[in-house]
């Protein structure tokens, strides 16, 4: 019983993190954090049931609370993963805009020189 919680606690913990990390990039995990309330809720639960004496239900309530964390770990790398994506994107769209910013700039000029 010890090992589920500890799974379960060491999952939660590990979404929690990605999550933290996503959202300090500022991506949107507002549903994936309400998601890991559920696997929090039902660490608690786990918890609680320790003083059942029963292995099964805690079990079962560690291995959805795993479940729930793995989904949410699961949808913090994607939010991760979603901020790189638009990062270099923002990083080709600026050499773009660097390019065409040079561009004027010279044909400029050599307007000016010959005219």
């Amino acid at each position: 019983m010890a090992s589920d919680l500890a799974r379960l606690k060491a999952s939660a913990a590990d979404a929690e993190k990605i999550l933290s990390a996503a959202e300090r990039s500022g991506m949107e995990v507002s549903s994936a954090r309400l998601e890991l309330a559920d696997a929090n809720e039902a660490l608690i639960k786990a918890r609680v049931s320790v003083h059942t004496f029963d292995p099964a239900e805690v079990e079962k309530l560690a291995d959805q609370g795993a479940g729930i964390s793995n989904k949410v770990r699961a949808a913090g790398v994607a939010a991760l993963e979603e901020r790189d994506r638009r990062r270099k994107g923002l990083g080709v769209s600026l050499i773009f805009v660097v390019m065409a910013i040079a561009g004027l700039y010279l044909r400029i000029r050599h307007m000016e020189a010959s005219g």
